[in-house]
């Protein structure tokens, strides 16, 4: 089974392989009311020598009719962007955030394009800061220009799209990772419609976290995820959040799948069912 450090890595331990020349830190902050608040975080302070990752740019790919408000991105495109980070085959990533989500969607995407050696920041820069490190408003800069190429990773195959959805709606256990009243179409800030797809259950992404940033521990979240299939696919607005609970199933064992477009993916057909209320 997969495990805590095949996934996370802590703020001491980053701090003591600051060093290691393998090690590539990825700042993956994000604000999706403001998108460019994010930047201005990252100039204001980041971990020191780490790159920047932007949501709507980098980790996520062009907008059309369907596939959502964040389709995946083109791998070709986010690999020439991670070699100008100097990233290669043996390179160790690591990406941080502040909520678990972005940090979680690179990766996700990085498992895709079959570079597992990556890991996400347990605590985030928050825990970073906790632990008494600094923070530097100096941009990262790249010893050497890396050689990756992506690969068909182990993830492609967790790729669940509308079409699979609604063929098997009635066969499929689905997790929204939606805040409360956006699953029961009370309240809709984003999209165009409101509620759920119909039979999905609600288990928000931060309710795996202990605090923003950090992921609670695995009796923690095997109580969350009690009754919970072993294949269960996870969607929240447009991919993202959603991440944060794929990433915590796996380290109960399960093999989720992950639908990228999400809501604003499935609600780009009209006809597709909506359902609202508890299910």
């Amino acid at each position: 089974m997969t495990g805590y450090k095949d996934i996370f890595v802590t703020p001491n331990w980053l701090h003591e392989n600051m060093g290691n020349r393998s090690v590539v830190v990825i700042d993956c902050r994000y604000d999706l009311g403001n998108p460019e608040k994010a930047m201005e975080r990252y100039r204001e302070g980041h971990i020191p020598g780490s790159f920047r990752l932007d949501m709507e740019a980098d980790l996520s790919g062009s907008r059309s009719e369907h596939g959502g408000r964040h389709p995946l991105p083109d791998f070709t495109v986010l690999a020439m962007k991670l070699r100008n980070f100097g990233i290669s085959s043996d390179s160790m990533i690591i990406c941080y955030d502040d909520d678990l989500s972005g940090a979680s969607r690179l990766w996700f995407l990085m498992n895709c394009m079959g570079h597992e050696n990556t890991r996400i920041l347990d605590g985030g820069i928050t825990g970073w800061i906790e632990c008494g490190y600094q923070l530097s408003t100096l941009p990262g800069v790249a010893r050497d220009k890396g050689t990756f190429l992506p690969t068909a990773g182990k993830f492609l195959t967790r790729i669940a799209d509308m079409d699979e959805i609604r063929r098997n709606l009635e066969s499929l256990e689905i997790i929204d990772s939606r805040a409360r009243p956006r699953y029961l179409g009370e309240f809709e800030p984003i999209d165009s419609r409101a509620g759920h797809i119909p039979g999905a259950i609600n288990i928000q992404y931060t309710t795996v976290q202990e605090r923003p940033g950090k992921i609670r521990n695995t009796v923690d979240l095997e109580r969350i995820y009690a009754g919970i299939a072993r294949e269960p696919v996870v969607y929240c607005g447009s991919g993202v959040t959603s991440c944060v609970n794929f990433v915590a199933l796996i380290l109960t064992g399960r093999s989720p799948r992950l639908y990228a477009g999400s809501w604003s993916d499935w609600i780009s057909y009209g006809t597709n069912p909506v359902a609202s209320g508890e299910e």
